[in-house]
Order: structure tokens, then sequence, then C-alpha cells
């Protein structure tokens, strides 16, 4: 931004005395759990809540997403299971996570059909949650946990799309 003339040069050499390189949070999920915790603390604070803990399946989904949005998608996931947590523990589950990425960063969204029909896109969409959803649990039973429904209906659902 100096060589573009965009950043005053003498003010860029007064703030540059010590370098700071901050990670993206992608490549620090060992502080997941400490900022995950550091957040709660705080919102439960703001709100005079109890103290929500994280199980840990929550943890390890923290772990296994992309973080695209950095430390402030955190908070946001964050604040949104605690205002939004039925219970007295935050389980996966309770954790709105953007599903458009997985944790590898692909694109989950799937392609758009060839018509714009709104059916048929949810029904692509659909299948495609089922498809990561099944691939992620061991058993049927525990991806329809996860998806909150039924085990009947993860099997009717999973005839439905061929998988």
């Amino acid at each position: 931004m100096t060589s573009k003339g965009l950043f005053r040069e003498d003010l860029y050499y007064r703030l540059h005395v010590i370098p700071i390189v901050i990670p993206p949070l992608r490549e620090r999920k060992s502080d997941i759990p400490m900022l995950a915790q550091y957040f709660i603390q705080k919102i439960c604070r703001a709100t005079n809540q109890a103290m929500i803990p994280l199980t840990h399946s929550a943890i390890r989904a923290l772990q296994a997403h992309h973080w695209p949005g950095n430390v402030r998608e955190l908070q946001n996931v964050m604040e949104r299971a605690v205002y939004l947590c039925p219970g007295n523990e935050i389980q996966e589950q309770n954790l709105y996570l953007d599903m458009q990425q997985d944790s590898s960063g692909k694109d989950l969204l799937p392609p758009v059909p060839s018509t714009n029909l709104l059916k048929e896109q949810m029904d692509a969409y659909e299948k495609n949650i089922l498809k990561r959803a099944l691939k992620e649990h061991t058993s049927i039973r525990q991806a329809a946990a996860y998806l909150g429904i039924s085990h009947t209906a993860v099997l009717q659902k999973r005839k439905k799309y061929g998988l």
C-alpha cells in the first residue's frame, strides 16, 4: 500500500516496530476450545445467564469446521448457540455452522438444478446434507440424531436419493 501511495510510508515505519502475525483460526485448531469457552462466558455474563458448558462432540465439530470467517465467525456461532440452546449444555446439534463449506474448505452447496423450481433446489440441498451426515457418522441412528430426525426418516430419504 505504501508503494501505491495508499498508506503513509513514515506511519508504516512508526508502526512496524514489532510485526504481529496471527495465523487464521483454521491453522490454530487447538485454540478453538479456549476461545469458544471465553465467548460463552462473555455472553453468559452479559445476559446474566448461568455458564453453559460445551460437550466433547461440540468441540470436535468446532475443530472440524474450516472457519472462513475466522475468530469473528466463532464468536457469532457461540453467541447463537448460547441464545438458542434448549438444554443446559451446548451439544453438536446446537451449533449452527455455515454449511456452505466442509472442514476441507470444499463447497458443499449442490450444483444448481437445471430448473429454478424451489422443490428441486431444496431436494438437492437436502441430499447433500444427508450425504454429509451419513459420511460423518458411523450409523444411521447417529446420523439421524445429528440431523434431529428419526432413523426411519433417514432411511426413507436415503432411499429417495439413492444413497
